[in-house]
């Protein structure tokens, strides 16, 4: 189990190549340069060879950027409209 400031973190199920049923915790850390951080602490091991930890480290796109939308046109002075004073 892997646990992090909130609790022990979920796990997800797949499978691998063969078929067979694996559980995995994916964590997604986003660090500025020369930054470090303690994600989690994994429980039960008894030996650090007993866990299989992968990295995948790619650099961060940024978000695309909104679509267009028509610009609100407001035209003033603002006239008061039926029914207002």
């Amino acid at each position: 189990a892997c646990r992090g400031a909130g609790g022990v973190l979920a796990r997800s199920r797949w499978r691998d190549e063969q078929g067979r049923p694996q559980f995995s915790t994916t964590m997604v850390i986003h660090l500025s340069p020369k930054e470090v951080v303690d994600a989690c602490v994994i429980l039960g091991l008894a030996s650090i060879h007993d866990v299989d930890v992968v990295s995948d480290i790619v650099p961060l796109q940024p978000p695309p950027l909104p679509a267009p939308r028509d610009p609100l046109v407001l035209s003033f002075p603002l006239s008061a409209g039926a029914g207002l004073p």
